[in-house]
């Protein structure tokens, strides 16, 4: 009890440290990086629901704007932390193709949403593995796509924490070596593997994409456990049904009209992926992947041009792939998620740089978890005593 009540003192020491590391990283990106293109759209959507909200008008709440493609939740985040901000929110920020890249007035709020969404992932993944937090906080692109008012930084936190949680569901679902179940077959759903689905759910409704690899995910990891109580086919149908709770009840955008909502997403991401500016970018599928392997290229404040001109994005991601057998082998819930995101970026039509803020968190987690075994395999070896046969 004593040395588990030590072990976790520093699992959370470690995590506060990389968390520090990592706002030390991001605040200045927060302050001095221009208004981007994407936020020239969800800010301005922001500012309407902030007033909704002033206003007491939940019905807007439920309106998509005019950018029904992505759902609601971190649009709605957005608008609370403007609302909740000391005086009135700020108005008529320059939309898409308006203004210059002079931050307008309350835009900080807005990342402030981001910044706190990537310094929780950071530590949510630094309390599983401190190296992987650390490889986290330093990424280039992580750092700035992270902390801009788009839509990425929230449903990466969702992600994370959902996966997380079900690779600690896997693991405490272990069977015995006969195959017979290791708990009652009538026992209550593990929290665990409801609150990840429920999280996979509030990612649907933060941004689709993330969902479109975590919920596979979390469907393959319960069909393989159909040994144990809520695996296999009764443990799918209890997780999709969470999910798609979770979904509903995050996306105010579905309360009205669900099915004309749907559709309409539908039909503008098939229009969207087949449309000239996205064809004519010709990116090859790997480009989203080949990005990971060199510094952002927009450096312009310290610390982060610090460790830019370094170039360890590279080494980063070079370890989080070699390291997917390893990853795979200590936690197949988290070996796959990493295999699906990569499936996933070489497959989506689209190439925006900022999706590959999808990979960074597994690949972060691989990367830390084949460093601290090579750390472990070189202090057995040091401590092991030489033998006569080996000299």
């Amino acid at each position: 009890m004593k040395n588990r009540l030590q072990l976790s003192r520093w699992r959370i020491l470690a995590a506060l440290l990389v968390v520090g590391v990592a706002a030390w990283l991001r605040l200045p990106a927060m302050r001095d990086l221009p208004y981007d293109i994407d936020e020239r759209v969800y800010y301005p959507l922001a500012q309407r629901y902030a007033r909704a909200f002033e206003s007491g008008d939940w019905a807007t709440l439920g309106d998509p704007f005019d950018n029904a493609e992505h759902p609601a939740l971190v649009k709605l985040l957005f608008g609370a932390a403007l609302a909740s901000s000391p005086g009135p929110a700020p108005q008529n920020a320059p939309g898409y193709g308006q203004g210059t890249g002079a931050q307008p007035a309350g835009l900080a709020t807005a990342r402030l949403v981001s910044l706190i969404a990537c310094l929780l992932v950071a530590g949510l993944l630094a309390w599983y593995n401190p190296l992987a937090g650390l490889a986290f906080a330093f990424s280039s692109w992580q750092i700035k796509y992270g902390v801009l008012a788009y839509l990425e930084a929230v449903p990466s936190l969702l992600t994370t924490g959902a996966m997380l949680l079900l690779a600690t569901w896997w693991q405490r679902s272990a069977t015995a070596n006969d195959g017979v179940p290791s708990v009652p077959a009538r026992q209550r759903p593990p929290a665990a593997l409801i609150v990840s689905a429920l999280l996979v759910g509030a990612a649907a409704a933060a941004k689709y994409p993330y969902a479109i690899i975590a919920a596979p995910t979390l469907a393959l990891v319960v069909l393989w456990r159909w040994r144990v109580p809520w695996g296999g086919w009764r443990g799918l149908a209890l997780v999709v049904g969470v999910a798609a709770l979770g979904f509903y009840l995050f996306n105010p955008f579905m309360w009205r009209n669900p099915l004309g909502y749907l559709g309409e997403t539908l039909a503008f991401h098939l229009r969207y992926s087949g449309n000239e500016l996205v064809q004519s970018q010709k990116f090859a599928p790997w480009y989203n992947l080949s990005l990971l392997f060199k510094p952002m290229p927009y450096d312009p404040f310290f610390p982060f041009s610090l460790f830019n001109q370094l170039r360890i994005e590279g080494l980063l991601t070079t370890l989080g792939l070699l390291g997917l057998p390893l990853l795979w082998r200590r936690s197949p819930p988290l070996g796959l998620w990493l295999l699906l995101s990569g499936l996933f970026l070489l497959g989506w039509p689209t190439k925006w740089a900022h999706y590959t803020l999808m990979l960074i968190p597994p690949l972060s987690l691989s990367a830390g978890n084949l460093v601290t075994t090579l750390i472990g395999w070189l202090s057995a070896r040091r401590r092991r005593p030489i033998k006569l046969a080996e000299l």
